[in-house]
């Protein structure tokens, strides 16, 4: 039997690195009756976008032998190598490559069975070959001046294709995938209905294949005329902080900062759960189900499973930020679909406003009241004397009227004789004065105290 193949069952490989040649090695557990008889059994099927090439074995580089170190494998239970088979494989174009090894003969006898193996060849911007990494184009979608939609294939290895450009609501049929000089293909955009705050900026559209030697349609890529990379339309959070998307009252909406990046400043009361979502609440004032992520296993990786599964698919936050912090910051890849959760804030800071504004009313409360006393409501006392002042016409001028510019002790009339009795204080005619007066004593004629409201 066959217990190891080199470089790996479904590996992807570089194009610019492979330059059409991938180096392949199959390793037995008995030794083979002949190299001959190996390469005789193996066989290769191709699925790439140039007709009729196929991968072959370069037969001048096939090379057999026993395994010298026994192939031991370092796991319980795994039966060791004897015998090695090593080739070229040659003409190794974009696409998806079955290598199968059928009934290779042993000196013992026939193996009896038939092993297949898959290799991957493209480039870093193929879907199928690189899905993680490639599952975003800034290439994909273009949209010309009369507002049609192309779809620019990269996706050698790939059999069938469909399209959506409403974020998965709805999907095109599958179609053949031809690639090469008809990579570029019209699409016409699909119609969407939902809420206001569900609608989206710019065009997107999302691309998915099939495979038919992989046997998958796991391969996705998104495209966009927006400024920023992204993936989602819009992202939510809840949790029992909102009624899990039915409280309105708490902001929730993730913001995208960067490219793939997408950000919420977190508060709650500790521990807590969490989801995101990514339409958030239909028209029908109901939180969508059918793009909902959380987290199975604990890894901090979004998935996202069907509405209907049993076990909780929440993100758990099981003790509050390390001091001083606050709260927590969420931070999406949805590109990797990585969650970071950092603290932040201080609650120093947070201290010191709730003091500041624990002290601050009732002490600018009493500095106001003091202010507007000292300057609206002084009493002055004339015991004695009285002078009428030579500019009749003084309480016209405009000094004078500005008291709590600190001209505040001048009156209509001047002094007959300064510090008469060492108060300063101002006599004015009874007559005369169009003021209120306070008598805090029987008043001497002519002689009075004024409590003056000196900013009328």
């Amino acid at each position: 039997m066959i217990t190891k193949f080199a470089p790996g069952h479904d590996t992807p490989i570089d194009s610019a690195d492979a330059k059409g040649k991938v180096s392949i090695e199959l390793q037995f557990s008995q030794e083979m009756s002949s190299c001959d008889a190996v390469t005789k059994s193996i066989t290769i099927k191709s699925t790439v976008e140039a007709k009729n090439l196929t991968a072959r074995v370069d037969l001048d580089s096939v090379n057999c032998g026993k395994v010298s170190d026994n192939g031991r494998i370092p796991l319980a239970g795994a039966i060791d190598s004897a015998y090695s088979w090593t080739a070229d494989l040659i003409d190794v174009a974009e696409g998806a490559h079955a290598i199968t090894a059928t009934d290779a003969k042993s000196k013992s006898g026939s193996t009896g069975s038939t092993d297949r193996f898959l290799i991957r060849v493209g480039r870093r911007n193929n879907p199928v070959v690189f899905p993680s990494s490639s599952n975003y184009s800034s290439t994909l979608l273009e949209v010309d001046g009369a507002g049609d939609f192309y779809v620019h294939h990269r996706a050698p290895g790939a059999s069938k294709w469909r399209y959506s450009t409403n974020w998965g609501s709805s999907w095109s049929t599958w179609v053949a995938y031809k690639g090469g000089s008809e990579s570029r293909s019209k699409i016409t955009p699909q119609q969407w209905s939902g809420a206001r705050h569900q609608a989206w900026e710019g065009k997107h559209v999302m691309v998915q294949y099939w495979s038919e030697p992989l046997g998958s349609s796991s391969f996705l890529q998104h495209g966009d005329t927006y400024h920023t990379t992204r993936r989602f339309p819009h992202l939510y959070l809840q949790g029992p902080f909102n009624k899990w998307g039915f409280g309105t009252g708490t902001p929730n909406e993730l913001k995208l900062v960067d490219d793939s990046t997408w950000e919420l400043h977190y508060m709650d009361e500790w521990p807590a759960t969490f989801q995101f979502n990514v339409w958030g609440r239909n028209p029908d004032q109901q939180p969508d189900q059918s793009w909902v992520f959380g987290d199975m296993v604990g890894q901090k990786m979004a998935n996202r499973l069907p509405p209907h599964r049993l076990p909780d698919n929440v993100f758990n936050i099981t003790g509050p930020p390390a001091m001083p912090a606050l709260s927590f910051r969420l931070i999406l890849n949805n590109g990797t679909y990585q969650v970071e959760i950092h603290p932040q804030g201080n609650m120093w800071s947070q201290i010191a406003v709730f003091i500041a504004l624990a002290i601050l009313p009732p002490v600018l409360a009493v500095l106001t009241t003091w202010a507007f006393f000292w300057g609206f409501y002084r009493v002055k006392v004339n015991k004695r004397g009285f002078k009428i002042s030579n500019n009749s016409a003084g309480w016209l001028q405009p000094w004078n009227m500005l008291p709590a510019l600190g001209r505040n002790t001048k009156s209509l009339a001047e002094p007959n004789s300064a510090g008469l009795d060492g108060t300063g204080m101002t006599a004015v005619p009874f007559a005369q004065s169009s003021e209120m007066v306070a008598f805090s004593q029987p008043p001497t004629p002519g002689i009075m105290a004024v409590s003056r409201s000196e900013g009328r």
